[in-house]
């Protein structure tokens, strides 16, 4: 699938973001929805005798708050097009079937939200968008503590679009689910933005699409969680999980043409905890440096400061940096490759020297008999000295003699790997293969034992003579080239001597 970057919000043609003077407090008034009086609470947005302000009736207009607090669920059709000054979910399940109309919120004030869902803390709400678009300029969901919304976009034709911010869960609890083509765009977002608030986005399904022009932010004083999945695709200008101390941030991305396409810098981890997988053939791609572990605690006195941590797991599961990346910053951060998950960076992996999770190491590479490793599990422009990943054996996954594990290769070079490594049953041991550009791992027997019998004999030694000379291509085909240099010579016949017996 293509990404694209969708920017809806060219709509500021209609609705600009510089107005010419912003709405007095109290200018306009608070509508209240009732629904039919005396039946169903769903109706027709413009049909005056659903609103009441006081014990007047009449639909809200442009300098209006449109209230909805029934408890219950119902349907609010727009036949035509509707503008007003803000809308407040307060109570109850709505749907706006806004069909292929647009209800537009000219809310100017900067600090004032004009699409809120779960107001107080007393509030449960709920706002099911079909059709159509609505157009505000800041949306909050959850906004104030122990309040709960829930906002579902869904379906090809349906859009949010906000001129500024979208906040899924400022202080209290929030939801957002957008599915099934349907497609959101704002400037920054922020998922569980205050100290204890608690946020949950779901985008999912093919076509859909979140579109961020400015950071989105997963976890930035509370507990945040965002899943990608099915399919569906998320971009941003920056990212950043798990920000302030404290905090909690959870992504993950799962499936074949789910992405996250982020245009700028990305950190896990920046003073709270942070975690990222990518599974199941998704791909993540941030386009500038990456780092994981970002920041020490201001507080001399704790231990760590951001926490991260990136998985990438199954076959095509990716992560692609155009630029470097920073496992351990200034704090503590690792990585986990598993079952055929593959990292690409496009620049320089550095290990950061000031806290590690693991001491050492900080790469974790999960070895399983689906895993695919004929290509690198990492791939770097250049790769820093003292990388010293721990190899686990996973689904109860035992290599066989032969088996070749290419671990990493590097345009510019790779500095010194020290491999920890699992136990093998006797007689087989790892074989490391490295020069400038790549590192592989081998399972064979004892060196010199050729024949794989557990012992260094006779037959290893007629086996190495019968070799001897320049190995043929490729290498892997030459067992008894015992130090790698394609070559079966006297460094050979001199270590099979040495483990004779």
């Amino acid at each position: 699938m293509t990404t694209q970057r969708i920017i809806t919000l060219a709509c500021l043609a209609a609705v600009p973001m510089t107005l010419v003077a912003p709405i007095a407090s109290g200018q306009g008034l608070d509508r209240f929805w009732i629904g039919e009086r005396f039946g169903s609470l769903s109706g027709d947005f413009n049909d005056p005798i659903h609103w009441l302000d006081g014990d007047k009736l009449g639909i809200p207009g442009e300098e209006d708050t449109a209230v909805f607090d029934p408890a219950g669920l119902y349907v609010v059709s727009f036949p035509s097009n509707q503008i007003t000054d803000r809308v407040l979910i307060r109570s109850g399940m709505v749907t706006f079937d806004v069909d292929v109309t647009t209800y537009t919120l000219l809310n100017p004030l900067n600090n004032t939200s004009s699409i809120v869902i779960g107001e107080t803390e007393v509030d449960t709400a709920g706002l099911q968008i079909i059709g159509g678009t609505l157009h505000g300029q800041f949306t909050d969901i959850g906004l104030a503590p122990g309040a709960f919304g829930t906002l579902t976009i869904t379906g090809p034709t349906t859009q949010l679009l906000n001129d500024w911010q979208l906040r899924v869960g400022n202080q209290g609890a929030a939801l957002l689910e957008i599915s099934d083509g349907a497609t959101a765009a704002n400037g920054v977002a922020s998922i569980a933005a205050g100290a204890g608030s608690f946020g949950d986005a779901l985008v999912t399904g093919e076509s859909t699409i979140w579109d961020c022009a400015g950071t989105l932010d997963v976890g930035n004083g509370g507990f945040g969680l965002l899943t990608i999945s099915d399919g569906a695709q998320v971009i941003s200008d920056d990212a950043i999980i798990a920000q302030q101390e404290s905090s909690f941030g959870n992504v993950i991305v799962s499936g074949p043409g789910s992405t996250w396409t982020i245009l700028g810098t990305l950190d896990v981890g920046l003073l709270g905890f942070g975690t990222l997988t990518i599974e199941n053939g998704a791909a993540v791609t941030n386009q500038i440096f990456a780092t994981v572990g970002t920041f020490p605690l201001l507080d001399p006195f704790g231990e760590f400061g951001g926490i991260g941590e990136v998985i990438i797991s199954g076959s095509d599961s990716t992560w692609t940096v155009n630029g470097d990346l920073y496992l351990g910053f200034l704090s503590a951060g690792r990585w986990t490759l598993s079952d055929g998950g593959k990292a690409l960076v496009n620049g320089d992996l550095f290990r950061g020297d000031w806290l590690s999770l693991d001491d050492p190491p900080q790469t974790i590479i999960e070895l399983a008999a689906s895993g695919d490793y004929q290509t690198a599990a990492m791939s770097v422009t250049g790769m820093a000295d003292g990388f010293d990943p721990r190899i686990d054996l996973i689904d109860g996954f035992v290599p066989q003699v032969g088996d070749t594990f290419q671990i990493a290769t590097a345009d510019g070079g790779l500095g010194a790997f020290e491999f920890d490594l699992p136990e093998l049953p006797p007689p087989l041991i790892w074989h490391v293969i490295q020069d400038a550009q790549t590192v592989k791992l081998r399972v064979g027997p004892i060196p010199g034992d050729l024949d794989g019998d557990g012992v260094v004999g006779i037959l290893d030694l007629l086996a190495l003579l019968a070799a001897w000379g320049p190995c043929p291509d490729p290498p892997q085909e030459c067992p008894a080239d015992l130090d790698n240099d394609t070559t079966v010579g006297i460094l050979d016949l001199l270590t099979l001597l040495a483990n004779w017996g």
